[in-house]
């Protein structure tokens, strides 16, 4: 998902003149290691860009953290808000003290162009949220992805929006409400911007 937001908005042209000069996916470095492909690459910096998701973090634990001089240090870069438990598990799992620097971006969405954005979801999740018979927990997943979509953009523009949605639908609903209760009662503080007020 990572990969698709930072390539709408830097080319592979403008990323290597940046002296970025690999580029990898947490799944390939999974796949490598597990093949005992783990080249040392300790003269290297690494930036990762990630979801803040469960499987990310322990990704991270287990094929960097856990291995000294990978790279030669790690800054840790959340498209969307890190919970404290996840913080407190990479740092219990930085052994060698590699991580430099931790950073949320919030920009767990796409943009599509200056008025539009949409949120990154896979095929057979999109296509739930319109099936009435589609399994429940493909749903969950589907209306949670789509409430960590719109918290991201939420927060990458400062706004504490006002929610508003069809009664009809039940997956605006879901999706209303999830927003919510995330925004309003979880991370209340998280949303809570006094200069500005909230979007329409």
């Amino acid at each position: 998902d990572t990969i698709q937001t930072i390539s709408t908005v830097l080319s592979q042209t403008e990323i290597l003149q940046k002296d970025v000069f690999l580029v990898e996916r947490l799944a390939a470095v999974q796949a490598s290691a597990n093949a005992n492909d783990s080249e040392s690459l300790a003269h290297m910096r690494a930036i990762c860009v990630v979801r803040p998701t469960e499987t990310n973090v322990r990704l991270l634990k287990k094929f960097y953290l856990a291995r000294p001089q990978k790279y030669r240090s790690y800054s840790l870069v959340f498209s969307n808000a890190v919970r404290d438990a996840q913080l407190q598990d990479l740092a219990d799992a930085d052994q060698y003290s590699q991580v430099d620097l931790v950073l949320e971006a919030f920009m767990d969405y796409v943009a599509v162009d200056r008025d539009h954005f949409r949120v990154a979801l896979a095929q057979d999740q999109a296509a739930s949220l319109t099936n009435p018979l589609a399994d429940v927990t493909l749903v969950t997943h589907a209306v949670d992805r789509c409430v960590e979509g719109v918290a991201s953009l939420m927060l990458s523009l400062k706004k504490r929006p006002v929610i508003r949605y069809t009664r009809t639908s039940a997956t605006a609903s879901k999706v209303a409400n999830g927003l919510h209760t995330l925004m309003y009662d979880e991370e209340r503080q998280l949303f809570d911007f006094p200069s500005s007020r909230s979007a329409t």
